[in-house]
């Protein structure tokens, strides 16, 4: 692939992942949500009707996807839901969120291509766009949100697996992250 062709591409990501937080190019009037609660109680937002909860343990307490026609994968579309305590050394973090951010930024694969403040559950949220470029070639594209509450740093991720499908689940992203209500006081060790 020529370096024009690459930087046309990584350029027509970057425009699709970073437009995720303004209007979307999607239209989801017609995609039916329903409520997810935490059975502990502690958050709840809304997922498409059609998403399945995957069974298995993964390094998110919430795991969901949008059942893939493809034999490739299992999902289309992810949302992940998690917590984490604020950093050991918080009195010298000047901003969590940003350090959960820029923890994330290092991982190997990882192209962040926005960051941004927004306000959800009444709260400040940082919200970054990125890229994950597999091992075998492909591409991912998603949005992931930090938000402060309850003593705890909660990130919710939403991916596209197929960087190409992204402006086709970036509404039901922006939907399902704007949803996001944190409950009530609870000790994040379990």
């Amino acid at each position: 692939m020529s370096s024009t062709l690459k930087a046309a591409l990584v350029l027509s990501l970057v425009a699709m992942v970073t437009s995720s937080s303004g209007c979307s190019q999607g239209d989801t009037s017609d995609v039916q949500m329903v409520e997810y609660e935490d059975p502990q109680g502690r958050f709840r937002l809304m997922l498409p009707a059609d998403w399945e909860i995957a069974p298995e343990e993964s390094s998110y307490r919430l795991f969901a996807g949008k059942p893939s026609a493809s034999m490739k994968r299992r999902f289309d579309a992810t949302v992940g839901v998690t917590w984490g305590p604020l950093p050991c050394d918080a009195m010298l973090v000047d901003d969590a969120l940003a350090w959960y951010a820029d923890k994330a930024t290092a991982g190997e694969g990882y192209e962040e291509v926005s960051r941004e403040e927004r306000m959800v559950d009444g709260g400040r949220a940082l919200q970054t766009g990125f890229v994950v470029h597999l091992p075998v070639g492909s591409q991912s594209c998603g949005v992931t949100m930090w938000v402060q509450g309850y003593g705890v740093v909660w990130q919710v991720t939403c991916i596209s697996e197929d960087c190409s499908m992204y402006e086709l689940h970036e509404a039901v992203f922006n939907r399902i992250m704007n949803s996001l209500e944190l409950q009530g006081a609870w000790s994040p060790v379990s």
